[in-house]
């Protein structure tokens, strides 16, 4: 299950007292204290707004034990315990983090063997466990903690800092009546009707499409009718190829169009990219580092790179390779757009482009519209020839070009035909 959601309609007055949240004094006035001094406050029902326990009790929740605790450094990964500090007594948590300053973001990582000398305990009393990054596979990831969102607490998370420090309330919470917490697929169950949608993605699949492009892919995989064919050109090994085919319909397909022929010196530059794209880097939130790393050695030995994203998709029942040229490529008539991330010059994105530029029914969207590649993919996208064409029958396909904030995925939707009436940007933009 994925670990995080974002809350549609979570009551604004978080506090009784909303001076934590709104009053700059308040935050001057711990950031004066010395480290050892800065608080962790613990807070009950009692502490909050009658807006916010009224939203609880209508869910049949109940808000217990939570924690105002400002953070000027990282939380290496760790997993919380429930006060036996034992292992075997792994906490079935979850709570609502809200972001008040600074700007943070937070990891979510598989469970590894739990080993119990590794017990220790917060300022709180609350016993937990920390674990080494390197040794841990990421599963998920959270880029901006601003808004409320629901996060679990039962496997290894850790916070990275952006910008900071950092004040934040945690409110944890259980069903009313119950001596412990309820699994994480009953709480979802629960407030399903207050929860932005997710999409799925993996991060173990090595590549460098962030977690949020991910989402965006999977939005957009969502609103293909079922049906339909989406085209991806450039899979490489699989990590979007993941992410459209997980999210598409029922009786959909996707194309995935790629040579499969990369050489030493192309998997050296990608090493190279994926190492300067860091957390501390407000614009590249995470990039899979320890796939890339897995992938090293392949780029001596391996030639048989369709098998590499055969292997990450093999749980993908939905996609068809294609091992071509995008050129080379025919497309089928029930086309419901394309993902094209492929040869990144501006003549190529202009051809790809404007093949798949047949109708006003096909979106078409794209990575890397960056300064990086501000004579390729940038400049092929200012050309009007891919923004607008007209057809032997005279009629028009207009483009609108969309940016997605703090990202390099692009979008070229239609003004008209199906997609103008089905894509909803302020949605999408619920997920960056």
């Amino acid at each position: 299950m994925l670990s995080w959601f974002k809350l549609k309609d979570f009551p604004q007055q978080i506090f009784n007292d909303d001076r934590v949240g709104s009053d700059d004094a308040y935050i001057d006035s711990i950031r004066a204290l010395p480290q050892a001094s800065r608080p962790m406050i613990i807070l009950s029902n009692e502490d909050f707004s009658v807006d916010v326990n009224y939203w609880f009790k209508m869910r049949g929740l109940k808000i217990e034990k939570s924690i105002i605790f400002y953070r000027s450094i990282d939380a290496e990964p760790h997993i919380d315990l429930k006060e036996k500090s034992s292992a075997t007594y792994i906490q079935p948590n979850y709570g609502i983090n809200i972001e008040f300053f600074g700007k943070g973001t937070m990891a979510w990582y598989d469970l590894p063997e739990i080993q119990e000398k590794n017990i220790v305990k917060t300022v709180a009393g609350t016993p937990f466990i920390r674990f080494k990054e390197s040794e841990l596979e990421i599963i998920d990831y959270l880029h901006d903690v601003s808004q409320p969102v629901l996060v679990r607490t039962d496997i290894p998370h850790s916070v990275k800092m952006i910008k900071g420090p950092r004040l934040i309330v945690s409110i944890r919470f259980r069903e009313i009546d119950q001596s412990d917490a309820c699994p994480w697929e009953q709480i979802l169950e629960k407030l399903k009707n207050d929860l932005c949608p997710r999409y799925q993605y993996d991060l173990r699949i090595p590549g460098m499409t962030r977690a949020f492009e991910l989402s965006a892919l999977g939005y957009i995989a969502s609103l293909v009718e079922p049906g339909k064919t989406f085209v991806e050109v450039g899979s490489w090994v699989g990590r979007s190829s993941y992410a459209i085919s997980k999210n598409l319909p029922p009786n959909s397909e996707l194309h995935c169009i790629d040579t499969w022929d990369y050489t030493n010196a192309y998997g050296e530059n990608l090493l190279d990219i994926t190492k300067s794209h860091t957390a501390e880097n407000a614009n590249d939130f995470f990039v899979s580092h320890k796939g890339m790393e897995l992938l090293k050695n392949q780029y001596t030995t391996n030639t048989d790179w369709l098998g590499v994203w055969k292997n990450y998709t093999s749980d993908c029942d939905n996609i068809v390779p294609f091992k071509m040229k995008s050129e080379d490529y025919s497309i089928p008539a029930n086309v419901a757009g394309v993902y094209i991330d492929g040869d990144h010059s501006a003549n190529a994105l202009i051809a790809d482009i404007k093949k798949f530029n047949i109708s006003n029914n096909i979106l078409i969207c794209g990575d890397d519209c960056s300064l990086q590649y501000i004579n390729g993919v940038v400049s092929a996208l200012m050309q009007q020839e891919t923004r607008e064409r007209v057809f032997d029958d005279a009629t028009t396909c207009r483009r609108t070009l969309i940016v997605l904030p703090c990202t390099k995925f692009w979008i070229l939707l239609p003004t008209d035909g199906y997609w103008s009436n089905t894509f909803n940007l302020t949605e999408l933009l619920q997920l960056l």
